[in-house]
């Protein structure tokens, strides 16, 4: 799972960065680096911060708090706790759907890949307030031709 994580990281960066996502007790730290942070301890520092989040929306990670001053950062450095992003329930044209905020924005684009259609879930109304759960790529193909017209947005009687 880490050497998936570490490659993926590592696609998500600027070339001029280095990525690596370490496992820690309920989470991972996650770091960049410029690649010449070694010889001169200033390069990259007016970008790593930024570098360091697009690692954590490629990996669906948050910080615990969600705010950037959860970021350590020192001259081309900046490392964080991150934690797999919580899935919240949204409304999708009348179904419930629960996905994670990357999710629910890659939805809204258009741009789901294929591992977003097999871990979104859809629960569909069955009798009496009865629902069944199921993965997106399992949703009937006019369920999820219908489903495609909405902006996925949050169901607050759930949250």
């Amino acid at each position: 799972m880490l050497e998936k994580m570490n490659k993926i990281a590592n696609k998500a960066v600027n070339g001029n960065f280095v990525a690596e996502i370490t496992e820690i007790e309920n989470g991972f730290l996650v770091s960049v680096k410029h690649f010449k942070s070694e010889e001169d301890p200033c390069a990259g520092q007016s970008q790593v911060v930024s570098e360091l989040y697009k690692v954590l929306g490629a990996l669906e990670l948050e910080t615990e708090n969600g705010k950037r001053g959860d970021v350590a950062h020192s001259g081309g450095c900046a490392s964080v706790f991150a934690r797999k992003e919580k899935a919240d329930d949204y409304l999708l044209g009348g179904f419930s759907v629960r996905m994670t905020k990357s999710q629910a924005s890659r939805w809204n684009s258009a741009d789901l890949t294929a591992e977003d259609m097999e871990n979104i879930t859809v629960f569909i109304p069955v009798k009496n307030n009865h629902y069944k759960s199921v993965r997106l790529s399992e949703m009937p193909r006019k369920d999820l031709e219908f489903m495609e017209g909405f902006v996925a947005e949050l169901d607050f009687q759930k949250v």
